[in-house]
C-alpha cells in the first residue's frame, strides 16, 4: 500500500524518483525500494515523505483513504479562526470595532444579531449534548 501511494503522489507532482530521493536526502535506490515495497521507510523518513506531500502518515500507510493535510493537525484555535474571518471580510475597515457604529443599529438589526447569536449558541449546545451522550455510552 505505501509503495503504491508514494508512487501515485510522486507521479502527481511529476517528479522522478531521483528528484524526490534528493529532496529526502536518501538514494534513488532506497526510494525505489520503498515504491516497490522491498523496504519500508523508518519513522523519520515516513514523516519527511508525509510532510513533503502534505498528507498524513496514516494515508501513506493505508490506514485511511483521506489525504488529510499534516498542516491541519494543529489544535483548533477559535480566536485565530475569528481573526481569519475578520481579515477575509475586511471587518477592521467595516467599523466592527467602532462602538459608536454599534449605537446606530436599528431594533431590527439588533434582533437579527441576537437571533444569529442564539442560533450559534444552540448549535454549540446541541453539539456538546451529543458529545456528552457519546461519552455516556462509552462509560457503559
Amino acid at each position: 500500500m505505501i509503495g503504491q501511494r508514494m508512487k501515485y503522489l510522486r507521479q502527481s507532482k511529476k517528479m522522478t524518483q531521483s528528484e524526490l530521493a534528493e529532496k529526502l536526502n536518501i538514494t534513488r535506490g532506497t526510494y525505489a525500494h520503498y515504491e516497490i515495497e522491498k523496504r519500508k521507510p523508518d519513522y523519520d523518513t515516513l514523516q519527511k515523505i508525509a510532510d513533503f506531500y502534505d498528507v498524513s502518515t496514516d494515508y501513506l500507510l493505508g490506514r485511511t483513504e483521506q489525504q488529510t493535510s499534516t498542516k491541519n493537525s494543529a489544535p483548533f484555535d477559535p480566536l485565530q479562526e475569528l481573526n481569519k474571518i475578520f481579515e477575509k471580510y475586511d471587518v477592521q475597515d467595516a467599523g466592527f470595532w467602532d462602538i459608536e457604529k454599534w449605537k446606530e443599529m436599528t431594533p431590527e438589526d439588533l434582533r437579527s444579531l441576537e437571533d444569529y447569536f442564539e442560533y450559534l449558541y444552540n448549535k454549540s449546545k446541541n453539539r456538546q449534548h451529543k458529545d456528552n451522550k457519546f461519552e455516556e455510552v462509552d462509560d457503559i
